[in-house]
C-alpha cells in the first residue's frame, strides 16, 4: 500500500506518457529506486540487485523484482494500481542479464520492436546499457531522466500535505533531539532519540504503511 491515491498514480503516469508522447519515446525502462517508487509505489533497497519498471507509452506496464523481494512488489502496489504485471527474476543469472531480460520480455509482450526507448542515463550503468544493447539491438536508447524529473517539479495536492506532514515529523525529531542533550549523553544517543521520536510519530500518522525503522 503506498502513501498516495489511485488518481495520484494515474496523474503521475498520464504526465510521463505525455513526455514520452513529446520526444516520440515507445517506453520508459525505469531502474532508479526514486523513480519506481514515484511511479509504482514499489521501493526495495537493491543491495546488488535490480529493480524497476517497464512502462510503455500505451498498454500496460510492468514492475520487475529479485526473487528476494518477490512479494513486495503485489504487498505496495495496492489493489487499483497500474502495475498488476511483476515479473521476477532469479539468481541463476547475474541481477543485470535477469533484469534486462525480462524488459525485453516485456516490451516483446507489448509488441515493441523497433523504436526509441527512454532511460535514465545517469542512473544506467556501462554494463547494464551494454547488455540492453545487446537484447534489442533494434531500439534506439535515448535519456529520459531530465523529463521525469521536470514532470515531477510541480507538485500535487497529495504530494504537498505529504510534504507538510514529513516537515512536521522533522520538527517533532528536532525537537526530541535538542531535549536530549545533557552532559554526559553520548551523540549516538541523541540521534537514537530523535529518530524514535519520528519514527513514533510516522507509525502515528500512517498505520497502514511501512516505517525503515
Amino acid at each position: 500500500m503506498g502513501y498516495f491515491s489511485d488518481q495520484e498514480m494515474n496523474r503521475r503516469l498520464a504526465n510521463l506518457r505525455h513526455a514520452m508522447d513529446n520526444q516520440s519515446v515507445e517506453a520508459v525502462l525505469i531502474t532508479s529506486v526514486h523513480n519506481t517508487l514515484y511511479y509504482s509505489n514499489f521501493w526495495m533497497i537493491p543491495w546488488g540487485r535490480e529493480q524497476g519498471l517497464v512502462i510503455p507509452r500505451e498498454n500496460e506496464p510492468a514492475a520487475i523484482a529479485p526473487h528476494i523481494e518477490y512479494d513486495r512488489p503485489a504487498k505496495m502496489v495496492g489493489d487499483g494500481s497500474n502495475f498488476r504485471d511483476i515479473r521476477i527474476y532469479t539468481d541463476n543469472a547475474s541481477a543485470i542479464d535477469g533484469w534486462v531480460g525480462l524488459a525485453r520480455q516485456v516490451l516483446l509482450d507489448r509488441g515493441i520492436t523497433s523504436g526509441r526507448i527512454g532511460i535514465e542515463e545517469d542512473n544506467v550503468s556501462i554494463t547494464m546499457h551494454k547488455a540492453l544493447c545487446t537484447a534489442l539491438p533494434d531500439l534506439e536508447f535515448v535519456e529520459m531522466g531530465y523529463a521525469m524529473m521536470c514532470e515531477q517539479m510541480l507538485k500535487s495536492d497529495e504530494e504537498i500535505a505529504l510534504i507538510r506532514a514529513g516537515a512536521e515529523i522533522c520538527d517533532l525529531g528536532a525537537q526530541a533531539f535538542v531535549d536530549a542533550v545533557h552532559d554526559g549523553v553520548t551523540e549516538v544517543q541523541v540521534a537514537r532519540a530523535s529518530v524514535t521520536a519520528m519514527e513514533e510519530e510516522i507509525c502515528r500518522r500512517f498505520p497502514g504503511h511501512e516505517c525503515d525503522g
